[in-house]
């Protein structure tokens, strides 16, 4: 979250890099991970991996099962939001949350046939969801947004992928790969004027997921 490290995956587990350094640093216990998504202090990482929801510290120990199975592996994503919360994208295509320490997940949208919710991102204060509804192509995903405390969904614009930064806007990236801003009222919840290019080239796979990231403190890693 501070921009001081990167967390990826690389062909059989997760790696670690700090930012001031060459040295990549393979994760004990993350074998088979995906979608892995750094905690609020950095310090450890939950990841997906054959169908459960795990954690690991960066400082050292085994990983901890926080939800034993129903979590996809691929076409989902996950985020740690600074309540404590994971988010991630169930079986079904829905969104759910679970405790990082453990315990029930429960559901937190629920998406048509056809449909699904993807890429969360946990907005501060927690106030709400950014997400993306994919339908097979990307060109078709929209990008949307649920306020936690009334539970209602509003389309946002046309899109994938978005994650909210600290200047007040949100980003995210087209169908053709360009990464786009468009600013972003945190309290309503919505789009306050036009998107703007930030950059072109930006990697999307198929089902909508962008290969991007963006710390707190504004740096911005992309595969092109």
């Amino acid at each position: 979250p501070d921009g001081s490290r990167i967390v990826f995956r690389g062909p059989t587990q997760l790696w670690q890099r700090p930012m001031n350094q060459l040295e990549m640093e393979q994760i004990p216990g993350t074998e088979e991970a995906r979608n892995p998504v750094l905690s609020p202090d950095g310090n450890a990482v939950a990841f997906s991996s054959q169908g459960s929801l795990k954690t690991v510290s960066l400082l050292g120990g085994p990983p901890f099962t926080v939800v034993p199975s129903g979590v996809p592996a691929p076409g989902g994503g996950l985020d740690w939001g600074t309540d404590e919360m994971l988010y991630f994208t169930n079986d079904e295509g829905a969104i759910q949350r679970v405790r990082a320490s453990g315990g029930e997940p429960e559901r937190v949208t629920t998406n048509d046939p056809g449909t699904r919710h993807a890429w969360v991102d946990a907005l501060p204060e927690g106030r709400g969801l950014l997400f993306t509804i994919t339908r097979g192509a990307t060109a078709q995903s929209e990008i949307a947004v649920i306020g936690l405390r009334d539970g209602q969904v509003r389309i946002l614009l046309p899109g994938t992928m978005a994650r909210y930064s600290s200047s007040g806007h949100i980003v995210y990236t087209g169908p053709d790969g360009t990464l786009l801003a468009a600013p972003f009222d945190l309290r309503q919840l919505e789009v306050t004027g036009p998107s703007v290019a930030l950059l072109g080239g930006v990697d999307v796979y198929p089902g909508s997921a962008a290969q991007f990231a963006l710390s707190e403190t504004g740096t911005l890693i992309y595969v092109s």
